[in-house]
This record gives structure tokens, C-alpha cells and sequence, in this order.
């Protein structure tokens, strides 16, 4: 199993299982360095996180398989893209950072 640390929309339950086909609940996890931000993007709110050393997020992961990670890269290519980060307890996870930080800063 793959551990994917979620902030934004894919915290919902409902899009969750729009994207992998069922419902996943996840654990609260905290990710430091990095702070949320949401930018206007193809005319509606995208939630984003950006390199920050004195911020957190508070987040969850959830447990997925390698192709239910695929389904996620999938859903988020747009303005996102993977990065495997270490979260405040010590534990590694794959995230969704923007890709292109520097349009919206």
C-alpha cells in the first residue's frame, strides 16, 4: 500500500470515491514546510500548497494502492504534480504539490 497525504478537496469522501471508486477515511497527519494557498485556476478555487518553513498543514492519509495512486495522479495533472514528503511523524507520503509555483506566488 501506497500513503498519500491529502489537504484539499480529496479530504471529501465523496470525491475520493469518484476518483478510486470507494470511500476512503484516512488518519490525521500534519505536514511542515509548506502552507495551503488557493488560486484561481480555469475560472474556479484550486487548494494548493506551497514551501513555507514557518507554516504546517493539517491533512490526512489515506492507504491506496499503486493504481488507485495512478487514478489520483490522473485526477490531479493538471496544476499538480507528486512529491514524496515526510510528515511530522516521521512517516513518508506522497503529495500533491503545485507544479508551477511560480504562476501563483
Amino acid at each position: 500500500m501506497e500513503q498519500l497525504f491529502v489537504y484539499g478537496t480529496l479530504r471529501q469522501l465523496s470525491i475520493v470515491k469518484q476518483v478510486i471508486g470507494r470511500a476512503l477515511f484516512g488518519i490525521p497527519a500534519t505536514l511542515r514546510g509548506y502552507r495551503k494557498k488557493t488560486v484561481q485556476y480555469y475560472g474556479g478555487d484550486c487548494f494548493v500548497i506551497i514551501p513555507d518553513t514557518k507554516s504546517s498543514v493539517k491533512g490526512k492519509i489515506l492507504f491506496v494502492t499503486k493504481r488507485e495512486l495512478q487514478l489520483f495522479d490522473d485526477h490531479e495533472y493538471r496544476i499538480y504534480l507528486r512529491k514524496r514528503v515526510r510528515l511530522t511523524n516521521g512517516q513518508q507520503a506522497w503529495t500533491y504539490t503545485l507544479r508551477d509555483e511560480q504562476r501563483f506566488l
